[in-house]
């Protein structure tokens, strides 16, 4: 019975071989990848923004598979806060691009432009949907930052710029002070050796 199952386990074994010789190179590869594959890359992955301030995104879509992705669309959700477009115009705390197809081993770059409205982080959502492939899913997040000159940095500066010139205006009415006294010194005492030589 033994020696039965040693010879079975030697035939598999032995076909599993043939069968796997007669196979093209990397068929099995090639089958995976007949349908489209979407991947989605975000540039950049972090945007640093002031409150106003409208920053630039770009995407770029890639089909890594072999069969175009049909009736693709590419959908960006923000909070409220939160400003999308793609051609300046139409703004919303959501966007929605469409691609139609997607050829296989082919990029579609697409770029838009996201404003904050108030100064507090967000993470903006992507995800592409298409008729023949499953969706892809990435993001993308907002840090809000100070502006380049604070408010508080220029009251400073400002306040420092008058200090100087406050002090510099001091300094020049106190020379012309001291100037003025010693001229008047100058002239009595002239004016008195002029009356003790008359006399």
């Amino acid at each position: 019975m033994r020696h039965n199952i040693h010879i079975l386990f030697l035939i598999v074994v032995v076909l599993t071989e043939i069968t796997l010789a007669l196979i093209p190179p990397n068929q099995a590869l090639t089958g995976f990848q007949q349908g489209p594959i979407l991947v989605i890359y975000v540039y950049p992955s972090v945007l640093q923004l002031k409150q106003g301030a409208t920053g630039t995104v770009r995407i770029l879509v890639h089909n890594y598979g072999s069969s175009p992705a049909i009736n693709t669309s590419l959908h960006v959700l923000g909070p409220s806060y939160v400003n999308l477009t793609s051609d300046g115009i139409r703004w919303g705390s959501n966007l929605t691009v469409r691609l139609g197809a997607v050829p296989g081993g082919k990029d579609v770059p697409v770029t838009f432009f996201v404003k904050l409205l108030r100064k507090e982080n967000a993470t903006v959502q992507i995800s592409l949907i298409a008729d023949n492939a499953d969706p892809s899913l990435s993001s993308f997040v907002i840090t809000a930052v100070e502006s380049e000159a604070p408010t508080g940095e220029s009251t400073i500066s400002s306040n420092g710029h008058l200090i100087v010139v406050v002090f510099a205006i001091i300094g020049a009415l106190t020379l012309l002070g001291i100037y003025i006294n010693n001229r008047s010194k100058f002239l009595k005492t002239r004016s008195s050796k002029k009356k003790k030589r008359k006399s």
